[in-house]
């Protein structure tokens, strides 16, 4: 095992799941988040009404509501954790952000106020377009999927999974159930069943990026990093400008000892994303905690818990953030300085 490896297994974290709590950690709440869209010129969003789905990272959940013209959503009884966020608006495209919701964002009635500039980072699917293969699924699997996803949002994950089950016993060629399976299965920590079900959504649809790219966090998760480097490699270059495929790979990188190239990445997931849920600025502490750069190593973890100041571990991450402030405190040996690469060390 790496020495680099020391920061994280102290944390006992997993990269590509740095959020992910095990189901003994209490989560705080609910929350309601009050959240506002607005267009970069500061005009309203007349004649369409945005669509925002949050998908918890730490456990199966999952909320879509609609908001008005004026932009303004609310989502109730959000527990604590971190969310993914998409803004899907017809005709402009779709934005995708971090959300965290937990006691440091919220006042004292648990509300959330936050606004949202909609920037698209994609275009969005026309509603009218679906690939051959859906066309092609079983109508009782399709409504035994959207069952499913309804159980999702009321926080059913049991009864959703049956649901999902139901779908792919129906029609195995639901590329669709068997990623939304697989994902259930990652966020709560069984990573060999999650596996199988990315594995089983790319047999029926080869090139649909969901399960391509989750499939890479799984086999990172069952460290398996060079099949795990592969796969992420065909999501960079899929999705050259997704901060989970970056992260990833750096992930991959890092897990192969090629800590130049992991930087690399990381680097790059940090600037498509800093608030990413992926958290490549633990990864990136870890490797200049191995470097000895311990200036550069409490950088990252600041920048973390600034941007995740609820995380379920952040105590024991404060605990090494003020280790590596001491270190990079300490003057350096005489003529020595911070090494800037890794004995044995392969670069990109």
């Amino acid at each position: 095992m790496a020495p680099a490896l020391v920061v994280l297994i102290l944390l006992g974290l997993v990269p590509s799941a740095l959020l992910a709590s095990s189901p003994k950690t209490p989560r705080k709440g609910p929350y309601e988040l009050r959240g506002r869209i607005v267009l970069p010129d500061g005009g309203s969003f007349r004649g369409t009404s945005p669509l925002v789905i949050l998908e918890a990272v730490q456990f199966p959940l999952r909320r879509k509501v609609h908001a008005g013209w004026d932009g303004k959503f609310r989502v109730k009884k959000l527990p604590q954790s971190s969310y993914k966020m998409a803004i899907l608006v017809p005709g402009r495209g779709e934005m995708k952000r971090t959300v965290d919701i937990g006691p440091t964002f919220a006042d004292k009635k648990g509300r959330i106020e936050a606004t949202f500039v909609f920037e698209p980072t994609a275009l969005a699917e026309p509603m009218a377009t679906v690939t051959a293969t859906r066309l092609a699924v079983d109508s009782k699997a399709v409504k035994a999927y959207r069952k499913a996803l309804k159980k999702l949002e009321k926080g059913e994950s049991a009864e959703a999974i049956k649901e999902l089950e139901k779908a792919v016993e129906i029609d195995s060629r639901y590329a669709e159930a068997w990623n939304r399976l697989g994902t259930i299965a990652y966020v709560s920590r069984d990573f060999p069943r999650a596996e199988y079900c990315f594995r089983q959504a790319l047999k029926h649809a080869p090139e649909s990026y969901p399960p391509m790219v989750n499939l890479g966090a799984a086999l990172l998760s069952l460290n398996q990093p060079t099949k795990a480097l592969a796969m992420n490699l065909r999501a960079v270059r899929m999705r050259e400008k997704d901060p989970l495929a970056h992260s990833q790979l750096g992930s991959s990188y890092y897990h192969l000892g090629r800590h130049g190239a992991a930087v690399k990445h990381l680097k790059r997931a940090k600037q498509l994303a800093p608030r990413h849920h992926s958290g490549p600025q633990l990864i990136l502490a870890d490797i200049y905690w191995y470097r000895k750069q311990y200036a550069a190593t409490a950088q990252e973890l600041a920048e973390f818990l600034h941007y995740h100041p609820d995380w379920p571990d952040s105590d024991r991450l404060k605990g090494i953030l003020r280790r590596a402030r001491a270190l990079a405190a300490k003057p350096a040996p005489a003529g020595g300085r911070e090494r800037e690469a890794t004995a044995g060390e392969t670069q990109p």
